[in-house]
């Protein structure tokens, strides 16, 4: 969970550790430094710096408007193509923030109303083109962004329910992961199909890898385990906001 989600900034009253604590100006350098783990993380591909020179090395060179397009974590938006096609993964995150940035600014970030009807809409957003396509009703565009988005969602009613004990939350939390895992369900076959690589492996071993991701993370928050410094600091190698 984003460093942005465990420090929510509102008035954050955990009541485990009784802390109050609203956001300050010493939060906005964790947003800004999201754009150096495109040059630093080390569970990533290097950043473009490393990753032109590795290709100018192979005698393809990208151009500078390509290495410039993707310091901005958003190259698409410019025409260009990912240095490495792992980086979207930051432009998810990206998206994530201006939602969240948003949501704070109408005093909305911890509304569990809110935040389940924009969850529920953003993974509609993806099944609903899929469907209407595979029933040869609208051949309308598919991208899976709302799936990934509602999924940084989850984590923050995650975190209202079981670190901020809001008793709310915990319906939402079950209501957007049966959501979830259904909507996987409906587009597996079409992304298969399409081979878009959203659903790589087949249907079974991505849906028993999301139970599975869901169950082990209640019990280790239930039971407190494992503590483990060596997963601790791997943890914040990976991410290092």
């Amino acid at each position: 969970m984003s460093q942005l989600e465990a420090q929510t900034p509102v008035d954050v009253r955990a009541k485990r550790k009784g802390a109050v604590r609203p956001m300050t100006a010493a939060d906005v350098p964790a947003v800004a430094r999201l754009f150096l783990q495109i040059f630093r993380e080390t569970d990533k591909p290097a950043g473009p710096a490393v990753l032109a020179t590795m290709a100018w090395l192979a005698a393809e060179p990208p151009g500078m408007a390509t290495v410039l397009a993707n310091m901005t974590m958003a190259p698409t938006l410019f025409g260009q193509p990912w240095l490495s096609p792992i980086h979207w993964t930051l432009f998810i995150e990206l998206v994530f923030y201006v939602l969240v940035a948003l949501l704070f600014s109408v005093d909305k970030l911890r509304h569990v109303g809110v935040l389940s009807a924009l969850s529920l809409a953003l993974i509609a957003a993806t099944v609903l083109p899929v469907q209407l396509r595979m029933h040869g009703v609208a051949n309308l565009p598919v991208q899976y962004l709302g799936m990934h988005l509602s999924s940084l969602f989850l984590g923050l009613l995650l975190r209202l329910w079981l670190v901020e004990w809001v008793q709310s939350a915990r319906i939402s939390v079950l209501v957007l992961a049966i959501a979830q895992f259904a909507a996987v369900l409906s587009i597996s076959d079409f992304s298969l199909a399409r081979g878009d690589n959203f659903i790589m492996e087949g249907r079974l071993p991505i849906l028993a890898a999301y139970v599975l991701a869901f169950v082990v993370f209640l019990a280790a928050v239930r039971f407190g385990r494992p503590r483990s410094l060596m997963l601790a600091r791997i943890g914040m190698i990976s991410y290092s906001m």
